[in-house]
């Protein structure tokens, strides 16, 4: 039985061929049809068990929003409102969230804004500026719940 082993040098050629890949089709999502992917928003109470492409389902008693990730691989994306988290903003008729959303830990590592019920797509992130960002969101927690607690115990 042959063995077929790859050099370090052929491992690094296919690795970067398979990250080219990926990058060429991020280029290819943004530059495409959905550079303006419209959104519809729907406010309810408890979230389905399966959820349609292009909704966004709103829960305000749970101040949450979840839907598809709208780079079409299928992942659900949560997203949480708080004075830490996302802000929805709403004004009777389009939605938009604050921050950007991005989807890290999924494998697709999408990025982009949700702003008056369109989806625009951000720059990719590289694994540097990922970790870089995820400090300082726990540091910003960190110092704004022990404010939160010193506010309370002064009242």
């Amino acid at each position: 039985m042959l063995q077929w082993q790859l050099s370090n040098r052929r491992k690094y050629q296919i690795f970067t061929m398979i990250k080219l890949k990926s990058i060429i089709q991020h280029i290819l999502l943004i530059r495409g049809t959905y550079l303006m992917k419209i959104l519809r928003y729907k406010f309810v109470d408890f979230i389905p068990e399966e959820l349609e492409g292009d909704i966004l389902y709103i829960s305000l008693e749970f101040k949450t929003a979840i839907h598809l990730c709208p780079c079409g691989c299928g992942n659900q994306v949560v997203t949480p409102f708080s004075p830490t988290d996302w802000k929805l903003i709403f004004d009777g008729e389009p939605v938009s969230f604050y921050p950007s959303i991005g989807s890290w830990t999924l494998p697709c590592k999408s990025h982009y804004w949700i702003r008056n019920n369109q989806i625009e797509w951000a720059p990719l992130w590289s694994e540097r500026e990922i970790s870089k960002l995820r400090k300082k969101e726990k540091k910003e927690k960190k110092k704004f719940f022990k404010r939160r607690k010193k506010h309370f115990k002064s009242e």
